[in-house]
């Protein structure tokens, strides 16, 4: 009987605990979605991919139970050709060779983002004017263009003209981008009828869990929707929803410094913080106090960098996928500048993209869509000749090709550290192909391992390792099988007779 009880009071307890929990939880969601009501916050976000949704979407999303705003967005990157009437201090310099277009329902977006307009109002009737642009502070600042100028854009093989209307205060706007009327953005940057982004506010006591859930259910393949917790728009935050969020976490360890974006790197347990120019040194702090305890706090390493240095960060890693295109399968710039508009980063993602997509670039047809994907693969069958030769001359052996998830760089990186047996690569932990972070007098290190910059995370090399492992001998299938399910509480607890 005294065990019976015991058992009954310790189920009470955490049953207790459990609804203490719960209702926490749904105190402190209701005030957030309060303040964000409040701000202007969206609470979800629908993403597509490069092809984007059909628009049909939004219409499905924005009548769901539990969504009081929904607004719709098209977001691409365009090459620059050039703009009537830059200033002189930008004529002698070079200018970015593309921008963030940005399309949005200039009244739907007023109420998640009100400050886009705060500074002023006529600007949100001046987007609805035909081939109306707003630019930021930073994009006007870097191409010299003002208002009343024109910013030409190159969509496919055309030239698009859009008419500056303004320029968007500095703290409206973040970066280099342009901002334009959804139906202009569509039409003009050859869209029509498709979006690659909603945003949505749930309505007051909405269940943020179970209105995702019943999004999702709704969303055609390649097309996510997540919650709104890495892009904070620039906004200081004075509550946060979920306080074991790392992204959350560092925002607020970095107050009151704004913070315009955070990017996670899990595998390096890295953290990546983009501030507008003027916070950075509020967000470092005295001799580096605030970023030196915010990364003491969350254990990861943060790097802090400005607006401006993360749109060039951008400009040159489109400039960098320009060039490999132009260079690896002897295009046109134009054309690879194309291609890196589109969102294609590699030339393996060229090879092995569905052909139709490709085809279906404006200025593109089949035939030149096949043209390019079969220069795509000579070009990959080029490359792994080569990494093969190489791969023979530093002695790894032709069996360390069948483990499953070698490929042929990763094994040049291999032989280049003196792996190069089956037996050699089963000896390896963990640590040696991805390498380690440690922290050593409050700051943190991370030694390379043999893989680094091949995009390895830490469960793939601990496949590899453990298939190489099977491979030798030294485990077997059966070892590698995942436990069978314990015998459930409910039967483990049945008294015995």
């Amino acid at each position: 009987m005294r065990a019976l009880l015991s058992v009954a009071g310790i189920a009470l307890g955490v049953a207790l605990g459990f609804g203490v929990h719960l209702m926490n939880r749904a105190a402190v969601e209701e005030l957030a979605t309060a303040v964000r009501a409040l701000s202007g916050d969206a609470d979800l976000e629908v993403r597509g991919g490069r092809s984007g949704f059909d628009e049909t979407l939004y219409q499905k999303l924005a009548r769901l139970p539990g969504v009081a705003v929904a607004s719709p967005g098209l977001e691409l990157q365009a090459a620059i050709a050039g703009g009537s009437g830059p200033t002189q201090e930008s004529a002698s310099r070079a200018l970015p060779s593309s921008i963030r277009v940005i399309g949005i329902d200039s009244l739907r977006s007023a109420q998640l983002q009100p400050a886009l307009f705060a500074s002023d109002p006529a600007l949100r009737t001046a987007l609805l004017e035909p081939d109306a642009v707003l630019l930021s502070a930073g994009a006007a600042r870097m191409l010299g263009l003002g208002k009343g100028d024109d910013l030409v854009l190159v969509v496919g093989l055309t030239r698009v003209h859009l008419r500056i209307a303004g320029i968007l205060a500095a703290s409206a706007l973040r970066g280099a981008a342009a901002l334009t009327d959804i139906a202009t953005a569509q039409w003009r940057l050859d869209r029509l009828g498709t979006l690659n982004r909603i945003d949505l506010r749930l309505a007051p006591g909405a269940h943020r869990d179970a209105v995702q859930a019943r999004i999702a259910a709704l969303l055609p393949s390649g097309v996510r929707v997540q919650a709104v917790v890495q892009e904070l728009q620039g906004e200081r935050i004075d509550i946060i929803p979920w306080s074991h969020d790392i992204a959350t976490f560092v925002v607020n360890a970095l107050a009151p410094a704004e913070v315009a974006k955070v990017v996670l790197d899990e595998d390096k347990e890295r953290i990546e913080v983009v501030v507008p120019d003027q916070q950075l040194s509020l967000a470092i702090g005295r001799r580096g106090q605030n970023v030196r305890l915010a990364s003491q706090l969350t254990g990861w390493d943060i790097d802090i960098l400005t607006e401006q240095e993360e749109s060039e960060r951008r400009q040159a890693e489109f400039e960098n996928r320009t060039k490999i295109f132009v260079e690896a399968l002897n295009l046109d710039e134009v054309v690879g500048q194309l291609l890196a508009s589109e969102g294609f980063g590699s030339i393996e993602e060229l090879a092995l993209v569905d052909e139709k997509e490709i085809a279906g670039i404006e200025g593109f047809d089949a035939d030149t869509a096949r043209e390019l994907q079969e220069r795509a693969k000579e070009y990959l069958a080029q490359q792994e000749a080569e990494l093969d030769d190489k791969r023979k001359a530093l002695g790894v052996e032709d069996a360390l090709k069948d483990v499953p998830g070698v490929t042929n760089k990763i094994l040049v990186a291999l032989g280049e550290n003196g792996v190069k047996t089956v037996e050699d690569l089963a000896g390896c932990a963990t640590d040696d192909l991805t390498g380690w972070t440690e922290r050593k007098d409050g700051e943190t290190k991370h030694e390379p391992g043999f893989l680094n910059g091949l995009g390895i995370s830490r469960e793939d090399a601990d496949a590899m390792i453990m298939q190489a492992r099977l491979k030798a001998g030294w485990v077997t299938e059966a070892e590698l099988a995942p436990p069978p399910a314990e015998e459930s509480a409910e039967e483990s607890a049945q008294p015995q007779a």
